[in-house]
């Protein structure tokens, strides 16, 4: 490509992606302008690219890509998170002792870095901004403070206090020699895994593991491996996967590694978490390959979701193959773990979740409900396809803008009515409670 066709291109990516910005554009116009822009970077892989190449992430998954611009700077391990509201921002970085930095990015605006230049200090706060603009005020106030330990800083003091704590039981004397950094990825230590993968990471690994590629081929997509910022899911080599030629993914799942055996992945069953924010309500899916054993699904990803004070609501798990096939949109997704998939482990009080457009919301009989809270579930009836309310306004006038709702759900073809229901209704207490309103209904049905 000459020097006109490179600008050309560039100026077409600015265009592209400044629309999808800037203009309210059709479905079509959007899918169209997104086709374009992976065609030019499947055909560009220059460093020239790179600025536009984040400049889309940000705009399409503004948190993968806030993490992936974070893990490529020499202080990830001091990274505290991307967060789009301040108030959880200033807690996860006041909550831990040692400096650290974070991004804030609110819906629809730009970017601002929050960094703790010392314990007990608080925040110092960039201008609005882009990654790049925001990156170089923290270089300056580095230069300034000097108050964040890179990475090879951290791994040096972890290797030298360790080093210091084992040295009584060698020698009466300290040891004197320069302690060596503790984690190591040199692919001459270690055989590489039989997998396809078309080069190495530079991200971290311990002792004498097997290298973690830099891509991996997943099905019919490539996902590329990023490390994740906390120590814990470092030392237990867990890595997220973005799946560049399908960003549109990343905004129903967020997917994860644990990388203990490359090879033999694929052999293990998936797994299917529901995160879900401190209120309870459903954020996205999480989807977790490699795992040994459904314990230590549950443990990397509550790992993976603490970072954004998220939890998860339940485990599932399944195999690679059917899962995969239902992994391109949310709906299917939603169907597979409610459906295919066998559940693990779920918290107390768990009710699975359904997607919010999936139900006719309009109640066909009225009646007075129990107040709501974010944990009480929609009890819904399926007739003829069609997904309807028997109880549920409250706890749907408790937000209109969720996009899954917890629920129970009856169907049709258990001989159940609309007059047979009112009249169990008419039975009950009033207002009903919707999980004794369940419970009759069961009863009806099982007499």
């Amino acid at each position: 490509m000459n020097a006109l066709e490179k600008a050309l291109t560039i100026k077409e990516l600015h265009d592209l992606i400044n629309n999808l910005e800037h203009r309210a554009l059709s479905f079509y116009e959007i899918a169209s302008s997104k086709k374009r822009i992976h065609e030019i970077f499947a055909l560009c892989d220059e460093a020239i690219f790179h600025k536009q190449l984040l400049a889309y992430k940000a705009l399409t998954d503004p948190r993968a890509a806030a993490y992936a611009f974070a893990g490529s700077t020499p202080f990830s391990q001091s990274f505290r998170g991307y967060f789009s509201a301040e108030q959880a921002l200033e807690d996860a970085l006041y909550a831990a002792p040692a400096s650290g930095w974070a991004f804030l990015h609110p819906p629809r605006e730009s970017w601002q870095i929050w960094l703790i230049p010392a314990p007990g200090r608080t925040a110092l706060i960039s201008a609005w901004g882009s990654f790049e603009q925001c990156y170089a005020w923290l270089l300056e106030q580095q230069k300034h403070y000097a108050c964040l330990r890179s990475n090879a800083e951290l791994r040096e003091r972890a290797a030298a206090e360790n080093l210091a704590a084992a040295a009584p039981a060698l020698s009466p004397e300290p040891p004197k020699q320069r302690p060596e950094p503790a984690l190591n990825c040199n692919a001459a230590d270690a055989e590489a895994p039989d997998l396809t993968a078309t080069g190495p990471s530079d991200a971290v690994c311990s002792g004498n593991a097997a290298p973690v590629p830099e891509f991996l081929q997943l099905k019919q997509w490539t996902a590329q491996l990023h490390a994740l910022p906390q120590p814990e899911a470092r030392q237990q080599r867990l890595y997220a996967l973005e799946l560049p030629g399908a960003p549109e993914i990343s905004q129903h799942a967020d997917l994860l590694l644990h990388c203990s055996e490359l090879d033999s992945w694929q052999s293990r069953p998936a797994y299917i978490a529901e995160q879900v924010n401190p209120q309870g309500r459903f954020i996205k899916h999480l989807v977790l390959l490699g795992a040994v054993d459904a314990m230590q699904a549950v443990r990397m990803a509550r790992l993976f979701s603490s970072q954004f004070q998220h939890d998860i609501a339940a485990l599932k798990k399944i195999g690679w193959e059917p899962l995969s096939a239902c992994l391109t949109h949310a709906d299917t997704l939603f169907k597979c773990s409610n459906e295919q998939a066998e559940a693990v482990w779920q918290a107390e009080g768990y009710h699975p979740f359904i997607p919010a457009h999936f139900i006719h919301t309009r109640k066909f009989i009225q009646f007075a409900e129990q107040p709501a809270s974010s944990g009480t579930p929609l009890l819904l009836l399926e007739e003829r396809q069609k997904i309807r309310v028997i109880h549920g306004e409250n706890r749907l006038a408790l937000s209109r803008t969720e996009q899954a709702y917890p629920h129970l759900l009856l169907h049709r073809r258990h001989g159940l009515s609309w007059q047979m229901i009112q009249s169990i209704i008419a039975g009950l207490a009033q207002p009903v409670d919707v999980m004794e309103l369940h419970e009759a209904i069961q009863q009806h049905i099982s007499n």
